[in-house]
Parts: C-alpha cells; structure tokens; sequence
C-alpha cells in the first residue's frame, strides 16, 4: 500500500510538491477504499469529511439542481483529486460522485488535508486550477437551467386590492417584446374564456418576428377565475402579491396552489409587497414570511419607477446582484464604486456583503443613494473611531478590545430594522464557530447580524447568536460571489467587488526569539536594524488566508470583477483624507471596468 501510494502522491498535481518527510508522514492517515460500478462515494450535500485520491478506475461528478434533475458535470481520472473545497472551507458536498466502473482510491481526513496546505502553501496553490476547472464545469452545467416562461402573481387572499400596481406594471412591461403581460385587472368578461386566453398567447408569439423567447406574466384578482385555472397548470414560477397594509394571511385556495406548485416545480413562491408613496422602510415583512416558505421577497413603492423595473429583472431571471468583500475599514472604496454604478445606469437590485461588504451593502439597500450610504458609513466610522485602541482594552477573556463604540454606533444607526424590512434583497456572511461554517443572514435583526459579519477574532467580541459564537464571514468566505449566483442563477449579472491588497514587495528581518527590549528598541532604530510588518494588517490578513482559494475561485463565476487595490492604505485605521483617496480609488476603478459591461438583461 504504501508504496503503489507513494508513487500517486509524486504524481499527483496537489501533492507532488511534498517533501519525502511530509509524504511519510502523511501515508498512515490515508484510507485505502474500495467501489464497485455505480457505487456512490459520497451525495451533494453530505458533509465534507475527506479529500479523495483516485489511483485506479474512472469516477462521475453528478450535480442536482434545484428541480430535482440530475446533470453530469464531469470525471474524474486517475491522479486526480476531488472534495478539496469542501475539506478546507467545511461546505457541503458541492456534487455527487459515483464510479463509472470499479475504482481504487485513498481518503485523506479534512483536518489533515488542511494541515497539510497550511503546512506547505505549494500544495494550497497547486489545487487552485482544478478546483477553478470544475468550477466552471458546474456553471456550465447550471447555464442549461430551464427557462422559466409562464409567470403567476396571485393575490395572497380575498381583501387584496393592487389595482394601482396592476397599471404600473402594465405601463412597463408594455415596451418588451419578451415580456406579454395577461391582466385580469384589464380583461373583459367576454375575453376570461380558456380560448380567448390561448388566443391572446397565440397571438402575442405570432407577432414575436424576432423569435425571442417570450415570457408570459399572469395577474389574477383574487379568485377562482378561469385564467387562474389555466395559469396555474402552467406556472413555473409564482408570485403571491399583497398591499403592506393587509392583514397578514393566505386564503386556503392560495394556500393550495402554492402546495401544488412546490409539489410540481420544487421551488418556493416568492413574495410581493406592495407599499404607499409616504412608505420612508417598510415594516412586519416577516409576519408575511412566516406564513410559508418563500424564496425571495420583493417591495414596490407604488410610485417608484426603478421598483418595478427591479421587479420585472427577476421575473425575467435578469437581475443583477451586487456582491461586497471584506477588507476592514476601507469599505470607503465600496461607496466608490456605488457611486460609479450610479452615475453609469447600473442598477443595482439584490446585494450580499461580508464584513465592511456588508456595512456598505445594508446601508445601501436602507437608503437605495450612494451618497446616503457614504454619509451612514462616515457616522459608522466617526462613532466607532478609537474601538481598537488602548482605551478600549477589556480583559481578553474573548477579544483584546471591548468594541464598545462600534457596537453603540451600530445600535444607534439601525435601531431596529430587520433585515426582510430593507428595500432590497439583502443577505450578509458570518463564521459559525461551533458549526465550522459560513452562516448566510437573510432575516433577524440588522445591528446583530451586521455586527456578526465585522467580528475580527481576538480584535472585536463575536456576536452570540441562538447561544453560538460567530465571527467576521471573511474568515470562510469573503467574497461571497457563489452565495449570489446561487440566488439570482446563472441569467442574472454579478458585479463583485474585492478590497484587495497584495502585500507590496516588502522584505522583513527579526529574530525567531524576540525578546520585549528588542521588540521595543528594533521597533524604534534605538538598537537593531529590524523591519517589522505592520502588526494589525499581518494578523487580519493571517486570519483569511484560509479563504483566497474561495475568493478566487468565486471571482471567476462573476460576470464583473472589480478588485481595487488598496496595497497601501492600513485596514483598521483611516482619516479624511486617506478617506476621500479610497472613495475615489474604488469609484475610479469601477468605472473603467464598467465601460464595456453588457448587462445580461438589456
């Protein structure tokens, strides 16, 4: 065994640059397993417990989407590797792998497998190409998701009245040809008939010369009509639509068909709410979301334009998703590049941020302005400036600083907003500790899971959620580009912005043994000729090293990346000056980007 393993991990791409130590070290904790035909080795989402080594025989990597189908994205041969994502960022399964024919291969445990890349950085960089290559074969097998084209929005009960929405939406849709809008709210009698109805579609493919494919958007009142009965055997995607003021409930037959439209497409209905012109944020969306499981919420201000524009994007699987990274307090060249989006006509309508990512992001989809947004973050950065400093020490029973101000800020700012409340689709990244995990905030308390998402370890206190530890997102994942895609699929637009800075070329020199008196008087030139790294910026970049695989890796499934970088501007210190430097970075930086963007839904 151990020699017929030997030879594998000399040729293989991950391991090959082992030293003869490290591989002997490593051998006793491979399992040698064995699979017949068809014989599954793991399911998409079991837990990632290994790395496997295929010696001999031919594996298949299977991916389900959310439908239930069954997509071959590719094999894997022998010499090849599978499983390392999974093992080093604690995410599920990605895809299921069966063997095509009889295989031999050897299991190596997460633990070890990420002992060894920390170990032996070569090894980390060596399975960054295979692990982009499969990257891109699951996104190719997603791109052939099904298209989506009978759409129904069905009033949530009896008492719903959205007559004034009905004409907004029958004002826009009016002027795309890929989208043919069925009103009940605008058909007579005579016209509610299944054959005048089959006529009307009939009629509108027959006028597409372009043979778009079109979509077909169903607006029922809230009854049993006949157009209900034909779009509802149609549907593949459902909306149910209230007034934010309506009593918070679902009719049984409402209830019903969203039964029957789960048990038919497997996806959740996603919810409409629409709100008065006087609305400043909306309030209780989650009333309504406890009432089933919806997929994504969406509010319309009724007078709002841009609202029904953002609106009909995901109906038509075109929406375009913003996707914030960390990188401490520089989040100034996020505003930036907001503002370029702006001023460019770029909209911007479902975000997810990690970190700074995430403080940027929950104020823009509070405030839907880049200038806004620039202002809360200045009062975040003004009430919280001095958290990490010796005035802030705390006994470090968890953290050095007691993050008093930053906390404080944060509850000042957005008092009690929750997160379904904001106008925009919204979601931010935390680090689980007891689960090993990223954790996706969707709903709850803005504050708390926002201050979740910033929590540097040893720096700044965790926040407790459901009695566990979770820290800052961007030690697992910080720029969460999958996260969106899988949210929006493989139609809509990703612009995803990375705060990065690449280290410079600096070169350091101090003993292994530093005693305090050298530390201080080399610190100083009193004594010793010693440079140091700027010691925050190295423990900060420490911390999320883990995670570069995955930030590269989600750079390639964005449809725009953006990284600005910001090599020499410190990642928890600014002044206004440093300030203004990095707003203008990131806006700059954005914009040439922008310049030759083609959104997918124009």
């Amino acid at each position: 065994m151990d020699d017929e393993l030997t030879t594998l991990l000399r040729t293989s791409k991950i391991f090959s640059s082992l030293p003869k130590r490290a591989v002997r070290k490593l051998l006793p904790q491979f399992e040698k397993v064995e699979l017949d035909k068809n014989e599954v080795l793991y399911y998409q989402g079991d837990p990632s417990e290994s790395v496997e080594l295929l010696l001999d025989g031919e594996l298949v990597s299977v991916f389900t989407t959310v439908s239930g189908e069954n997509k071959t994205v590719g094999d894997i041969f022998p010499g090849e590797t599978v499983g390392e994502l999974g093992a080093l960022s604690g995410d599920p399964r990605a895809t299921t792998i069966r063997a095509k024919k009889e295989s031999i291969l050897y299991k190596l445990p997460s633990e070890a497998f990420s002992a060894v890349c920390n170990q032996y950085p070569a090894v980390l960089f060596n399975l960054i190409k295979p692990v982009l290559s499969r990257s891109h074969q699951i996104i190719q097998t997603l791109s052939s998701e099904k298209f989506k084209r009978h759409i129904v929005v069905m009033p949530a009960n009896d008492k719903v009245n959205v007559n004034d929405f009905a004409a907004k939406m029958h004002e826009h849709v009016s002027g795309l040809i890929s989208l043919i809008l069925i009103s009940e709210y605008h058909l007579t009698e005579d016209t509610s008939a299944r054959a005048k109805i089959q006529s009307i579609v009939d009629n509108a493919r027959e006028k597409n010369i372009k043979r778009i494919k079109q979509k077909f958007i169903y607006l029922l009142k809230p009854n049993d009509t006949e157009l209900a009965k034909y779009s509802t055997e149609k549907a593949d995607m459902l909306y149910i639509i209230a007034n934010s003021k309506d009593p918070s409930e679902l009719s049984d037959y409402v209830k019903a068909q969203i039964k029957h439209f789960y048990e038919t497409n497997k996806i959740c209905p996603e919810l409409i709410l629409v709100h008065d012109k006087n609305t400043v944020l909306p309030k209780d969306t989650a009333k309504w979301l406890a009432l089933t499981n919806f997929g994504l919420h969406h509010h319309i201000k009724i007078d709002r334009i841009k609202d029904y524009r953002r609106l009909i994007r995901f109906m038509r699987n075109k929406a375009v998703g913003l996707v914030l990274g960390g990188g401490g307090t520089r989040g100034w060249a996020h505003a930036g590049a907001i503002k370029a989006l702006e001023e460019a006509g770029i909209p911007i309508d479902i975000i997810c941020g990690t970190s700074v990512g995430a403080v940027i992001g929950s104020f823009y989809s509070i405030n839907l302005s880049a200038e806004e947004t620039l202002d809360d973050y200045r009062k975040i950065i003004e009430g919280s400036r001095g958290s990490v400093s010796w005035r802030n020490l705390t006994w470090p029973a968890i953290s050095l600083f007691n993050a008093k101000g930053l906390t404080t800020i944060f509850q000042k700012l957005y008092g009690d907003i929750q997160i379904e409340d904001l106008w925009l689709p919204f979601s931010c990244i935390s680090t689980n500790l007891a689960k090993n995990s990223e954790t996706l905030h969707k709903e709850g308390t803005l504050w708390e899971k926002v201050r979740a998402s910033v929590a540097i370890p040893g720096i700044i206190p965790p926040m407790i959620i459901d009695g566990e530890l979770h820290f800052d997102g961007g030690l697992l994942n910080n720029l969460p580009v999958d996260v969106m895609r899988h949210t929006i699929g493989q139609r809509g637009t990703i612009i995803a912005v990375e705060l990065s800075g690449n280290g410079g070329n600096h070169k350091y020199s101090f003993p292994p043994i530093l005693t305090f008196w050298q530390a201080f008087l080399g610190k100083f030139g009193l004594a010793f000729d010693y440079k140091f790294p700027p010691f925050v910026d190295t423990f900060l970049k420490s911390l999320i090293v883990s995670s570069i695989v995955k930030s590269q890796q989600n750079s390639l499934i964005a449809d725009l990346f953006v990284s600005v970088d910001l090599t020499s501007y410190p990642m928890l210190y600014s002044n206004k000056k440093v300030e203004n430097k990095i707003v203008e970075l990131g806006y700059e930086t954005m914009m040439k980007q922008i310049k030759n963007m083609r959104l997918k839904g124009k």
